[in-house]
């Protein structure tokens, strides 16, 4: 029908197929991180509440959003993550960890007498 109006056909629908790349290519990260939303629905990574830590973040998990997370830094400032740059690093989540240890190095003065040394295990243990 539009061909016998004059118009060229061949070019609405190159048009419409260039449109409708532009739109694919636009919408390729939003719909990337609502995938990516629905991961974290299903999967479970992480919930509301937890202490995580990725890349270079470390912080409570505060809200879990379509596009992004909002993660509760240490230092108190609210980081918002995309979904897709969260999923793809590494995750720690601290949440079911029963004991946290910590590394402490001690040292002594080398002149310092043999008796002392051994009451060192001892002062450790009771600290």
């Amino acid at each position: 029908m539009l061909d016998n109006l004059g118009v060229n056909i061949s070019a609405v629908l190159t048009g419409l197929g260039i449109g409708g790349v532009a739109v694919a290519l636009a919408a390729q990260a939003i719909l990337g991180d609502l995938f990516n939303f629905f991961v974290i629905l299903l999967d479970k990574p992480f919930s509301i509440g937890d202490f995580v830590t990725s890349d270079d973040v470390s912080g409570v998990i505060e809200h879990i959003g379509l596009k992004s997370t909002r993660i509760r830094s240490i230092s108190g400032e609210i980081v918002i993550i995309s979904n897709t740059n969260l999923l793809a690093s590494r995750i720690k989540n601290f949440r079911h960890m029963a004991k946290r240890r910590v590394v402490f190095k001690t040292s002594v003065v080398y002149r310092t007498l043999p008796e002392k040394l051994r009451l060192i295990p001892a002062l450790i243990k009771e600290a």
